[in-house]
């Protein structure tokens, strides 16, 4: 049997999440990745660049670019309140500006030197990904860097074996997302790590969730 579930369902759960603090199956409140690292070492001093990160979650790689000096426009659509709690007064308020929105109706409009997107695109229409990444690519300056781990051939199981399907997902395979890259990044310089990937459910013992997770690092050369 095939179970549909509502984007509403996701948000929700992800706002909790949010909310609470909780450390999700995917380890939401994780810091920062090496790749990630890597990419913000190529920019000793962000100060005077821009970077977006689509999908900010708990905001730690909007914070991590703040913090070396980048103008960070951070969106997602849970609320906006539990970021805007957690940066308080700090100074990174005024280098962070949050947009409360859903991905499959934003369109980015300014250019940028780091895009990030990490584990989100794939909850997005198909249509939606190809749009944004289509889009950021035009609008990314010179020797700027993208930094996007996707999620492609997605199995999800519920505890009575049913298969989980999260509605308007991007479904994609890994050749749709290779086809993608391959279309979009001309003249970039890119590497791609592909990792299978898998989350248990709240038993330990049955895999809940398995795909392909996809990491891709481009350098607007």
């Amino acid at each position: 049997m095939r179970i549909i579930m509502p984007q509403s369902s996701v948000k929700s759960f992800y706002e909790k999440a949010m909310k609470n603090r909780i450390s999700t199956q995917e380890n939401l409140l994780a810091p920062v990745t090496m790749d990630f690292l890597k990419v913000l070492s190529n920019f000793p001093n962000g100060i005077g660049l821009r970077a977006i990160d689509l999908g900010y979650g708990y905001g730690n790689y909007s914070i991590e670019m703040a913090q070396k000096g980048f103008q960070v426009t951070a969106v997602d659509y849970v609320k906006r309140d539990y970021f805007e709690k957690r940066l308080g007064d700090t100074v990174l308020s005024g280098k962070i500006t949050i947009i409360e929105r859903d991905l499959n109706i934003f369109t980015p409009e300014e250019r940028y030197d780091v895009v990030v997107s990490k584990d989100v695109l794939h909850f997005l229409r198909k249509s939606k990904v190809e749009e944004l990444i289509n889009v950021l690519v035009r609008q990314t300056n010179k020797r700027g860097w993208h930094y996007l781990v996707i999620f492609t051939d997605i199995r999800r199981k519920s505890g009575d074996g049913n298969e989980i399907l999260i509605e308007n997902e991007a479904q994609l395979t890994i050749e749709d997302l290779l086809n993608l890259i391959n279309f979009n990044y001309h003249n970039w310089k890119v590497d791609i790590k592909v990792e299978p990937y898998q989350e248990k459910d709240r038993s330990g013992k049955e895999d809940y969730f398995k795909a392909n997770k996809v990491t891709l690092i481009a350098n607007n050369q």
